[in-house]
């Protein structure tokens, strides 16, 4: 090279960093990937009780879904899918400190993974990035594939490790019972794609703004989708399928629990409440049953009276056990309570301590006889009823840390498959008046008996759970004819009340049977089978309610089959990913 040429060469000026510069573009970074999380999870809060605002969740998610798309690399998409997740669950959560502070920050953390897992799905399956020309079947397919991913993800989060599917999105549409009624069929995974079909859609069209055409096919099937969903909702709603069935009560006594779960209320002075309340309302009010809380009751099983007969606590749990039988057979009525089993009693020392702890529900007839048949609680409740690792020390004391107090006595299942069903005697205008003659009545079958069951406390939240134990070996037919819940509360917010309420509401629609609640703090009340709330007790009040429920006849598509839409989604997930994956490898070979 010539001397003239290297003369021409300049120097380069190196370039200059500045650090003030450098952070306002880091912090500018941060806030694009945090504000659209920030704002979904809030506009997701707000569209579930007790806000009631339902109609966010129909766009609560667009902004979630676009910036988890805008995202270069997996990582980032998994940290904005992150932000949503830790924005909406802790403000929906927050209630939970009052049970366990390490636990609630552990489970908050632990759900907002799954909005991370559900940004790099849709991130690396792109199916919003559908190019300058798109055809219309690719943006119908990106709709539909960004619902099946999000539904099938929250499916994972609510039944891959059993325990607390809480905060499901289709739970939001309660307000509205017409979108609902697809619960028969799908279960809250249905409901659930349908608002994430519209989020996709909003997210699709504001990205295609400018070639809105394309996405008209998608806007189409969409609406073909809500149509059939509404269509079948009215259609549900205007059945005619149901009989008068019994009269219930429901007593709600009000007893807050202090954090940590220590009652604020004696046993004694819990069980007098419920007595004496009883007996007053019995005096103008003639139920078919009766319905207590949770655990408001000693144990009242045979064999802890016998063990602890002699003893103050004895003559406390036979005192109790005889109250309760009087009352049911002064009014002729059914009780159904809430109260510990105790059994396996051995001797430490000189006392008899039983060491096979139950949550159950105990019936007694209007004869005043307490029922061979016992419901013991069958889905424990992980961290609070039950602990995992037992058999590793030192794993299982981090479980016992992340627990509430109370998990340091941990109970034990009943058998899941041996679930008893609760009899009540045939309602007064079933049973032919008893001064016919013979000779004037045809021979009959005599009237029958009314099946129910009852699911405890957060049994009533795990949808295939609640499904089993309807389910009867006989196609066309149920275990029981309604469900009645014996719940307690009391530990948590009124917001916690109401999030509970909205989510046992699709019990009643996915098996077609009507629910009568029972809950210490509330709500208790009445749903009846089309998910509609025709009694309540609001939070933290004392007080009764009485109803007479309808029962349905009719046999759902859920009931029988469970989560298989919910399966399905996962499955259609797993499937996009493969061919996602195998159409990278081999783009890369090529």
């Amino acid at each position: 090279m010539s001397k003239r040429k290297l003369n021409a060469i300049k120097p380069v000026s190196p370039v200059k960093c500045d650090p003030v510069q450098n952070r306002r573009g880091r912090a500018a970074r941060l806030a694009s990937a945090a504000l659209p999380g920030l704002a979904s999870g809030l506009l997701l809060t707000l569209s579930f009780a007790p806000f009631g605002l339902a109609w966010l969740a129909w766009i609560g998610l667009v902004p979630w879904l676009l910036t988890v798309n805008n995202r270069a690399t997996l990582a980032g998409a998994f940290a904005a899918g992150l932000m949503g997740g830790l924005v909406f669950f802790a403000s929906s959560l927050w209630w939970l400190w009052t049970a366990t502070l390490p636990g609630t920050v552990a489970l908050i953390l632990y759900f907002s993974l799954y909005w991370g897992l559900a940004g790099v799905l849709l991130r690396g399956v792109c199916p919003l990035r559908i190019g300058a020309s798109p055809s219309s079947g690719r943006c119908v397919a990106a709709v539909l594939i960004v619902a099946a991913i999000w539904t099938g993800v929250e499916w994972l989060r609510a039944y891959l490790i059993r325990g607390f599917p809480w905060l499901l999105l289709g739970c939001s549409q309660t307000p509205y019972p017409v979108l609902c009624q697809i619960a028969d069929a799908t279960g809250a995974s249905g409901i659930t794609f349908c608002l994430i079909l519209v989020n996709a859609l909003g997210s699709l069209v504001i990205l295609q703004r400018e070639r809105l055409r394309s996405v008209v096919p998608a806007v189409l099937v969409t609406a073909a989708i809500l149509l059939a969903v509404v269509s079948y909702g009215a259609f549900r709603l205007g059945q005619d399928c149901t009989t008068a069935g019994p009269s219930i009560m429901v007593v709600q006594p009000n007893n807050p629990h202090l954090p940590g779960g220590t009652a604020t209320a004696s046993r004694e002075a819990i069980a007098a409440y419920h007595l004496d309340t009883t007996r007053r309302a019995l005096a103008y009010e003639r139920p078919d049953l009766v319905v207590w809380p949770e655990t408001v009751m000693p144990p009242l099983n045979a064999e802890a009276r016998e063990q602890l007969a002699g003893s103050p606590g004895g003559e406390t749990i036979a005192e109790v056990h005889e109250g309760i039988a009087r009352t049911a057979s002064a009014a002729s009525t059914t009780i159904v309570t809430g109260g510990y089993y105790v059994g396996d009693w051995k001797r430490e020392g000189t006392a008899r301590v039983g060491t096979d702890l139950r949550n159950s529900a105990y019936c007694y007839t209007p004869e005043g006889q307490q029922t061979a048949t016992r419901y013991d609680k069958s889905a424990l409740v992980p961290f609070a009823e039950t602990v995992a690792f037992q058999s590793v020390p030192w794993l299982h004391r981090i479980m016992l840390w992340l627990s509430p107090p109370v998990a340091a006595q941990p109970l034990v299942a009943g058998d899941p498959n041996a679930s008893p069903v609760f009899e009540l005697p045939p309602l007064a205008s079933q049973v032919a008046p008893a001064s016919a003659s013979a000779e004037s009545q045809p021979a009959s079958r005599p009237a029958p008996t009314i099946p129910f069951i009852s699911p405890i406390c957060l049994e009533n939240i795990e949808a295939p759970h609640v499904a089993r134990l309807l389910r009867s070996p006989v196609p066309g037919r149920k275990r029981a004819e309604f469900l009645v819940n014996l719940s307690n509360d009391g530990w948590f917010s009124a917001q916690q009340h109401w999030q509970h309420w909205q989510m046992i509401t699709l019990r009643c629609i996915e098996n077609r049977v009507p629910m009568a609640r029972s809950c210490n703090t509330g709500i208790s009340g009445f749903i009846d089978s089309n998910g509609r709330t025709l009694e309540l007790i609001p939070p933290y009040t004392e007080g009764i309610a009485v109803h007479t429920i309808a029962l349905d006849r009719r046999i759902s598509l859920y009931n029988r089959y469970g989560e298989w839409f919910g399966v399905t989604c996962v499955v259609m997930t797993a499937l996009t990913m493969l061919r996602a994956i195998i159409k990278r490898v081999h783009g890369a070979r090529l």
